[in-house]
């Protein structure tokens, strides 16, 4: 929306411009201690009652999360998946167009 940009710019993260733009366009807020939890161990993600788990920056603690919110399993030790797979980013997404999707799968429930 261009009251968004006009009022923020670009230079923040992406939660910092969602929040300002909801604030720009008049959107309440309420808060939810579940919603949301920061935390850099992937083994958060086993804890189901959060809807977002932010942030994971690194490519394999993020695949961890998905597979184990997704009904995987893994090993976790010290903050950190002890038992992904080396091969896991070799892997394409199934569906993938051109086949070039070499990203943390995501899996269609």
């Amino acid at each position: 929306y261009p009251k968004c940009k006009e009022t923020i710019g670009l230079y923040g993260g992406e939660d910092g411009f969602i929040k300002q733009c909801m604030d720009a366009l008049g959107v309440g807020y309420m808060t939810d201690g579940v919603m949301f939890n920061p935390d850099n161990d992937p083994s958060i993600c086993l804890d189901g009652k959060f809807a977002a788990y932010h942030p994971l920056k690194v490519q394999e603690s993020y695949q961890c999360c998905v597979d184990v919110t997704n009904g995987g399993s893994h090993s976790f030790s010290g903050g950190q998946c002890t038992d992904l797979n080396p091969g896991w980013v070799e892997k394409v997404w199934p569906g993938c167009p051109g086949g070039q999707c070499r990203e943390p799968r995501r899996y269609a429930r």
